[in-house]
């Protein structure tokens, strides 16, 4: 189906068949590791000795099977996605911008799959692969915020481990996801954020005119990444949005210290909303913002900061660096050495040492 996610397509096959997505895939590949890891960000098969990733197999066996080519089963996957996200480095762990699933054995730890209801129950329902992206919140046909759970039990959606055999049914208590009253019931997404996320999508597209900004290519998603980062503080995150008239300070307190990927969908819409403020109008907003939360260049320091948002770091303070020099107060060759020899001397010399530090007079 257009842009389904390839696990989605696998398990749907499956359930077409009256089958259950781990019989059937058992039938070509006998016991074979698919669906105990996230299949759809490296669809490569694994050896078993080394436990490493050799020749994709199963994208060459699965487009001769469903009788397509195999770009279009490598273009279901994420692998095109966090290749263009990731940039150079090394894709293991989390992908930048990418939900992460939490695989734990054959469970998921984290709603890593978003879903539009009304997408859902139009025509045959399958699971579009943009939805496991983090800066999509919205969906972009109907314009209405996504869901991340089952609503009834709040289970994230498993697509595969549905015991009713239909893909649309939570895993964990058998009720449809996407319920007509509960989608009534969801949000409009603002205008800003939704002009956010479809800028990004169009750039991951290589669509004409995918340009955020003064940002094109990968720069303009290591722009986000990295303001992501910075304001992931609940302390900053609040200045922001007070400085830009931004809303959603609850739910940007909750997301303090937390990775942007791990988070759920009711913490990265007014997160990306406070993002797209921030980088509208290039660069006054980001200079008014960074002046109003206090930023400095050392808020970036660890950062890998792109050639435009270098320049802007630039212009704001320095800030303060910590003294991290290290004076031995008891660790000593004297001190250990009396240690050894006589420990009633050791422990005076230690006290007047200690108080000797702190400015007491012996």
């Amino acid at each position: 189906m257009p842009d389904e996610l390839l696990s989605s397509c696998l398990a749907r096959n499956a359930y077409a068949h009256g089958s259950t997505p781990y019989r059937f895939l058992n039938l070509f590949w006998e016991h074979d590791p698919v669906w105990n890891r996230d299949f759809d960000r490296a669809p490569a098969r694994l050896s078993r000795r080394c436990q490493e990733a050799v020749t994709p197999v199963w994208p060459a066996d699965i487009a001769a099977r469903l009788g397509v080519t195999r770009e279009v089963v490598a273009d279901a996957s994420l692998d095109a996605w966090r290749a263009r996200l990731s940039g150079p480095r090394r894709l293991g762990g989390d992908t930048p911008l990418v939900l992460s699933a939490g695989v734990h054995h054959r469970t998921r730890t984290r709603h890593a799959l978003q879903f539009c209801p009304e997408c859902l129950r139009d025509g045959t329902p399958y699971f579009r692969k943009e939805w496991r992206l983090g800066f999509v919140v919205a969906c972009p046909r109907h314009g209405r915020a996504l869901a991340d759970a089952c609503e009834h039990c709040d289970a994230p959606a498993v697509p595969h481990r549905s015991f009713t055999g239909r893909l649309t049914d939570c895993h964990a208590c058998g009720q449809p996801i996407g319920h007509t009253a509960c989608a009534a019931e969801r949000a409009e997404v603002s205008a800003a954020a939704l002009a956010f996320q479809e800028g990004l999508l169009a750039i991951l597209r290589d669509e004409a005119g995918g340009v955020m900004g003064p940002w094109v290519d990968r720069e303009a998603f290591d722009v986000v990444r990295c303001l992501l980062a910075v304001t992931s503080s609940a302390d900053v995150s609040m200045r922001l949005r007070t400085a830009l008239g931004v809303g959603g300070g609850q739910a940007a307190a909750s997301a303090a210290r937390m990775r942007f990927e791990q988070c759920r969908l009711a913490v990265r819409a007014p997160w990306l909303e406070l993002i797209a403020a921030w980088t509208a109008g290039w660069p006054g907003p980001f200079r008014v913002g960074a002046e109003a939360a206090g930023l400095t260049q050392r808020s970036f320091v660890r950062r890998a900061l792109p050639r435009s948002l270098r320049v802007e770091v630039d212009r704001l303070p320095t800030g303060a660096t910590r003294d991290r020099t290290w004076e031995p107060v008891l660790e000593e060759p004297v001190l250990r050495r009396l240690r050894r020899t006589d420990l009633d001397a050791y422990r005076s010399a230690r006290a007047s040492r200690i108080l000797a530090h702190c400015g007491y007079a012996p």
